[in-house]
């Protein structure tokens, strides 16, 4: 990202602070405090099981000094949430500043922005934001007149996300316009110029212009006349520039609302228009205030009306006139827009079209101007296909591309045209993004599975002989994050049972050097139990992926109970060497206290390939825990299993799972649902239909996926079930229509509301609740 866009624009994640040292109105040199991105692994509560007769109990609730964990050993559950809770303050990731090769990193006081290639602390100038005249500040500092003014002229933003936004960057520094007493999050201004509210800022390629979004509609700013131009929306129903929830959530990536491009050269902007006039509303209530708080989001649920969408086109200059993208071939047709691209040179307007229920993806070319659209090709496996995102581009209009249509994900290259050149990348193994390639064209950079299925590395491929090359170090998990001209990433490296740490690599892999602590030593102190990374062997011959934690004083005389832990969603693995924070330290907790943790990944979870996840297609869960129960039917074979006091739990997709698994089996003793789909039906479109069709297409699927319909009278072990009241995600509703049918069978379980949280329980008291009441009926019940 260039440091003359906002820090904080590229995700939601992302709340940067700026502390500047400044003296009146004087240009200050300095070196600013930045709080960094938080990384904590996403961390999902609960678990259960009764402790075995062979080890007593443990005090798993009594706080410990530093000196009895190191004496102990033990976890317990205050270290896990809480003031006091070992993963506080986790370090945060450096991330890249502009094309300068500069990085935002350190911890605490010692946050500083450094030469990646040297580093060395960058000098950095501020001006406040009250300083009437930049021009002359600047001046007095010691740049060139022409220069100040030109910075002076433009980029004089407060964005909402940020208290500070970057004028310039030069060789000498970074200029940044602070934020004055009296500045607020809330408060956004355009040097004079009052706006309200402007989201998703974005400046063209010369940043002479920027392109916001309000509620009025999509927004043209020209930083030297100071005048905006509004293409408004037509109506109040109408989104212009900004996604709705589902597109953001299922096509675009959670939190990134951004629904409009610039031209790479050159003043257009593409578009999208979301019609939410037919979607229905789903209203989620908070009960905790007197009088109750509503809140309705436009969240069309499976087989609901979608938003309508179409393309636009405008120049900037003339903003007012908007070419609509016509697409007759589509006309009847639901469609949707899963990514628009422009091609490097901005000649080509690239647009990923797909049916309904994502079972084909066309690639679909327009002029610069939005017209002329060709279908480049089609893209089609024998169940579902999503958008890979963004195609690469390269050189003479040739683009990099991204399919699962053999059955693994691989690269392929294209020419402008849509005609295949040659497949980049082959093999029995998955690649998992595409990063992007070199200035000279002669790498692409991707992560893939292609040393290990349980470890994410980075690779680049070349381009003209095809050599792969690994740029990682095997034993972990890696996370990338290239500057722009790819010439230096930053390596996010962890295991199962380490923390991450960062370095910063050159495009070959080669390590510069490590940013941040060498190692942290927060773990040294407790006794964890080294896990075992498993392969279950499958008739079809792609084994089942699981790790296994084994009390520290494992005794294979002794008979041990199990708590199986599972996600199951499509290609969402769960069994991965990286490091998940609290969540697994929970699991080590429940080792300690004598339970086996079985995590499993079933087939169509895996990232081994994606050919072994399209037989779910139109039919969830049975697959999935035909799978499961394989699994711990092969670990039974071992004579320390108890086989009597096998337990399950999952959250989301795994909550799903445990339902399912506790109305359509009796492997299962007790088990943890939390914040479940009980009812596709209940879900939102675009997800589910991916992977169900419509349920006017495909009612039985529906139906035998479910754990209602009278499924509740077949609920076998004990049930607790948990939700947070206001999930605006997974509607609290599919939990109640649940309990309902639990009710109308006799069945007798256990249930905890979580009042005003959403899809994860964030609040800290809550999520402490939340761990030792899933503590408390692993150990009662299992």
């Amino acid at each position: 990202m260039s440091e003359r866009k906002f820090f904080g624009e590229k995700c939601d994640k992302l709340a940067d602070k700026f502390f500047l040292a400044r003296s009146g109105n004087m240009i200050a040199k300095f070196s600013f405090n930045l709080s960094l991105v938080f990384l904590l692994m996403t961390t999902s509560v609960s678990t259960f099981g009764k402790t075995p007769l062979q080890s007593p109990k443990k005090n798993i609730n009594e706080a410990q000094t530093p000196s009895d964990q190191a004496k102990r050993g033990d976890i317990t559950l205050s270290m896990l949430d809480g003031p006091n809770r070992l993963l506080a303050d986790m370090p945060k990731a450096p991330t890249w500043v502009g094309d300068k090769n500069w990085l935002r990193s350190g911890d605490g006081d010692d946050q500083i922005l450094i030469d990646a290639e040297t580093g060395e602390p960058a000098e950095l100038l501020a001006v406040p934001y009250e300083t009437e005249n930049v021009a002359a500040a600047l001046v007095d500092a010691g740049i060139d007149s022409e220069i100040a003014q030109k910075i002076a002229d433009s980029k004089a933003l407060i964005p909402s996300t940020n208290e500070v936004a970057v004028l310039e960057h030069h060789d000498f520094g970074v200029v940044y316009r602070t934020a004055g007493a009296g500045k607020t999050k809330d408060s956004v201004t355009f040097l004079d110029l009052p706006v309200e509210k402007p989201e998703l800022c974005t400046f063209n390629h010369d940043e002479t212009q920027l392109a916001f979004v309000t509620k009025r509609g999509l927004n043209v700013f020209e930083l030297k006349s100071q005048k905006v131009e509004l293409v408004s929306a037509s109506d109040a129903d109408r989104l212009l520039g900004k996604l709705d929830w589902v597109y953001q959530e299922e096509l675009y990536g959670r939190g990134n609302f951004k629904g409009f491009w610039w031209q790479p050269t050159g003043n257009q902007i593409a578009f999208l228009e979301l019609d939410e006039a037919p979607l229905i509303p789903f209203t989620v209530m908070d009960h905790l205030p007197v009088h109750g708080e509503s809140e309705a989001t436009n969240y069309p649920k499976a087989g609901d009306p979608n938003p309508g969408v179409r393309i636009g086109v405008l120049n900037s200059t003339v903003p007012s006139q908007v070419t609509w993208v016509q697409l007759p071939q589509y006309e009847d047709q639901e469609i949707l827009i899963s990514a628009v691209t422009w091609s490097e040179d901005g000649t080509q307007l690239l647009i990923q079209v797909q049916n309904r229920e994502q079972t084909w993806l066309d690639l679909v070319a327009t002029d610069s101007h939005g017209k002329d659209a060709r279908l480049l090709f089609r893209d089609k496996t024998p169940a579902w296909i999503e958008s890979p995102g963004d195609p690469v581009l390269l050189e003479q209009g040739q683009f990099i591309w991204r399919s699962p249509r053999s059955g693994y994900s691989h690269l392929y290259r294209y020419d402008k045209d849509g005609a295949l050149v040659d497949a980049v990348t082959a093999g029995d193994w998955e690649v998992r993004s595409l990063i992007g390639v070199d200035a000279e064209k002669q790498f692409v950079y991707f992560t893939a599975t292609k040393d290990s299925a349980v470890e994410i590395h980075g690779y680049r491929a070349n381009l003209e002989t095809k050599e792969v090359q690994r740029l990682t170090e095997l034993g972990y998990s890696h996370e990338l994050t290239f500057n722009d001209d790819k010439t230096y990433f930053i390596d996010e490296a962890s295991s199962v049972s380490t923390l991450p740490t960062y370095w910063i690599c050159q495009a070959d892999g080669t390590k510069v050097r490590q940013i941040g602590p060498d190692q942290d030593s927060r773990l040294d102190a407790l006794t964890i139990g080294a896990p075992e990374f498993l392969t279950v062997p499958m008739d079809n011959g792609q084994p089942l992926d699981a790790l296994l934690l084994k009390p520290n004083k494992f005794d294979p005389a002794k008979k041990y109970p199990v708590l199986v832990h599972v996600y199951g969603g499509p290609q969402t693995p769960r069994v991965l060497n990286r490091f998940r924070g609290v969540q697994y330290l929970w699991h080590q907790m429940l080792a300690q206290q004598g339970y086996l943790v079985f995590v499993v990944d079933n087939q169509s979870a895996s990232y081994r390939s994606v050919k072994n996840a399209w037989p779910i297609h139109r039919g969830l869960a049975q697959h999935e825990l035909a799978d499961i129960e394989h699994a711990v039917e092969w670990l039974k074979q071992n004579p320390w299993i108890d086989s009597q006091r096998v337990g399950i739990w999952g959250w989301s997709y795994g909550g799903y799972l445990t339902a399912y698994a506790l109305t359509h089996s009796k492997t299962f003793k007790a088990g943890i649902s939390g914040a479940p789909v009980t009812d596709w039906k209940n879900y939102d479109s675009i997800y589910t239909e991916r992977y169900m069709g419509t349920p006017q297409n495909n009612p039985a699927g529906y139906e035998s996926s479910s754990v209602l319909y009278g499924q509740a009278k077949n609920l076998y072990g004990k049930l607790l079930l948990i939700h947070g009241t206001i999930d605006d995600n997974v509607h609290l509703n599919n939990s109640l229509q649940f309990m309902k049918e639990l009710q109308d069978a006799g069945k007798q379980f256990e249930t905890m509301f979580y009042p005003s949280n959403r899809h994860s329980i964030k609040d800290k008291k809550q999520a402490a609740h939340l761990r030792k009441l899933m503590t408390d009926f692993v150990l009662e019940n299992l």
